[in-house]
Order: structure tokens, then sequence, then C-alpha cells
């Protein structure tokens, strides 16, 4: 599987809008003075966050994913609670609408 690298020793923001493209890449984001992370339209492999712990928010919406009614859907909201859960420690979590609804079929 191809992976996408995202290194750095000094980035302080990162903006990811993805589109069903990328469901068969990886994602490593290796920036330990990462301080504003942006993921749009989430996707099925969350990103492998290495060491982020300068993270003060996190903006994560998986509108495209939401949309999606396909068998693999709950491989979806696995991918996006696992998202959060790495990312918990920011200061500011934001979490759109559909993100939420998202959330809410790993408990069904």
């Amino acid at each position: 599987m191809p992976t996408i690298l995202v290194s750095s020793p000094t980035l302080k923001k990162l903006d990811m809008t993805f589109s069903s493209y990328y469901d068969s890449m990886a994602f490593k984001i290796r920036a330990p003075l990462l301080e504003y992370l942006n993921i749009s339209n989430c996707f099925k492999r969350q990103p492998i966050l290495n060491s982020l712990p300068s993270l003060l928010e996190v903006y994560i919406d998986a509108n495209g994913v939401y949309a999606a009614k396909e068998a693999g859907e709950i491989s979806y909201s696995n991918s996006i609670t696992k998202l959060v859960q790495d990312v918990q420690h920011a200061n500011s979590l934001i979490v759109t609408y559909n993100t939420i609804k998202i959330l809410e079929r790993v408990n069904y």
C-alpha cells in the first residue's frame, strides 16, 4: 500500500482534504511542533499520527464519509473513532455534525 509521509520538525499548521482516491493509501504525520490540524472529508484509513504533543486545535469533518452508503461503512466509523482518540489531548477539538453521526454508528 502506498504511504504518504508528512514530516517536518517545524510545521505548525496542516490542512488535509481527501477524496476517495486516497482510500487505498496510508498517511503518516510526523510533526512534533504541529499546533493546528484540519482534516476534511475523512477517509477509510485515518492518518497515523506520530508524536504530536503540541496540538492546540483539531478540526475533523467526515462529510464525505457520512454520505457513503456501502458495505464497509463500519470501517469508516472505526477510522474516525481512532482519529478522535489519537487527538484527544489537543486543547480544542472541533467535530462537525456529520462526524458525530459517524461516531454514533460505532455504538449501534
